[in-house]
This record gives C-alpha cells, sequence and structure tokens, in this order.
C-alpha cells in the first residue's frame, strides 16, 4: 500500500530499498513482487537503492533483473541520482551492472545535466574518478552549457577542480 510520507506517496518496498540492510526488501519481494512500482514521480525501488548508503539493496534489484537504465519523471537514473548523492560504492555497482550499457554514463537528465555534472556540482571527486574510468564524458555540456569543470569551479570543490 502506498503511504504519505510528508509530500511524498512511497511504499514499503521504496522504504525498505534505502535500508541498508536487503534482508528488508528480501522479504517484501517474497510477499509482493513489486519491483517497478512508481512513487509520485515515478521513483522505482531502484532509485531509492541507488542512493542507500550500502550497495545491498541495489545489488539485490539487479540480480532480479530490474533495469538501472531507466529515469524517473525528471529522466534521474539511478547512477545520476547515486552520484549526486556521493555514494560511490552503488556507482561501482551500477557501472559493473551488465544492464548499463556505454551511452549510459553520459546520460542527461531533463535539465541537461549527467551523472558527471552532478557529482561535480556537489564535490564528489570518487565519484568523479570512477564515472571517467568507465568512459564518462569530462567535457560533457550539461545545463546552461556547463562542463563539470565549470560546475566544480563554481561550486568551489577545488580538490575536484
Amino acid at each position: 500500500m502506498k503511504k504519505n510520507v510528508g509530500a511524498m506517496l512511497i511504499t514499503p518496498v521504496h522504504c525498505a530499498a534505502i535500508n541498508p540492510n536487503p534482508e528488508f526488501l528480501g522479504a517484501l519481494l517474497e510477499i509482493t513482487n513489486e519491483l517497478s512500482i512508481m512513487d509520485e514521480i515515478m521513483r522505482k525501488p531502484v532509485h531509492y537503492a541507488a542512493t542507500c548508503v550500502g550497495t545491498g539493496p541495489l545489488e539485490l534489484l539487479l540480480k532480479k533483473g530490474i533495469d538501472a537504465r531507466e529515469g524517473d519523471r525528471d529522466k534521474n537514473t539511478p547512477l545520476i541520482l547515486a552520484c549526486k548523492y556521493g555514494r560511490v560504492h552503488n556507482v561501482r555497482v551500477l557501472i559493473a551492472s551488465a544492464n548499463l550499457l556505454e551511452g549510459d554514463i553520459n546520460k542527461k537528465n531533463r535539465e541537461g545535466n549527467a551523472a558527471i555534472h552532478l557529482a561535480a556540482q556537489s564535490g564528489h571527486l570518487e565519484c568523479i574518478k570512477e564515472l571517467v574510468k568507465a568512459g564518462a564524458n569530462i567535457s560533457l555540456n550539461g545545463k546552461y552549457k556547463m562542463t563539470p569543470l565549470i560546475m566544480a569551479s563554481t561550486y568551489g570543490h577545488l580538490e575536484l577542480v
């Protein structure tokens, strides 16, 4: 059942996907196989798992065959969200997953930013390193034609620059 959590309408599966203990998500998925259920902004459990502080829920969903390339209402993919929140461990899992294709590393959201832009904006150096190793374009234009370097400079992330 969907529940109101503040202004968001989410399910227990979404909540379990963000919990670092994958046993909770696994137990819920045995009862209901709602791998693709969406919240009100079209985020699926995989989007929540990508922002989790642990890799367990994301790995569980990927083993069940969930597509980690789909975007939410604003076209934010799990990779974009993991980079936005600095979850480098989940960035590694997503990059290594079999269903993440070469072009997905530079996929942009509705604002025109890719994962590398959001990692640069937030100063997540380790995420940037993983993206570059996986072939992300470091000169990719984002919103307002800003490159990751410009974003890192604008937001004062000297170490990243």
